[in-house]
């Protein structure tokens, strides 16, 4: 029997939950007795991706955007940069 569908807000806080966990989906899932399936459906919806990034889209085009990584660091940014480079300082000051 499967359990009942997952609003919105529910699959929010597993999403987060599982991040937390330290597990992969499927061991996560497994732990519950639920499909990796589902999990993937919701993260696949999600805007945070695994490793935890999230983009964001500016609603307006700036000219300088600043990323705060926890309470002390700071990155300034201008358009054009190469995301992947950012990806790795925010993961190295985390």
């Amino acid at each position: 029997m499967s359990s009942p569908p997952w609003t919105p807000a529910e699959a929010s806080a597993i999403l987060d939950e599982q991040r937390r966990s330290g597990l992969t989906p499927a061991q996560f899932c497994r732990q519950r007795g639920w499909s990796p399936d589902r999990l993937r459906y919701w993260l696949s919806r999600s805007t945070i991706e695994p490793d935890g990034f999230v983009e964001v889209r500016p609603a307006a085009p700036v000219a300088v955007m600043e990323v705060a990584v926890g309470p002390i660091a700071r990155i300034r940014v201008q358009p054009g940069f190469d995301a992947g480079l950012l990806r790795s300082v925010v993961g190295a000051l985390s």
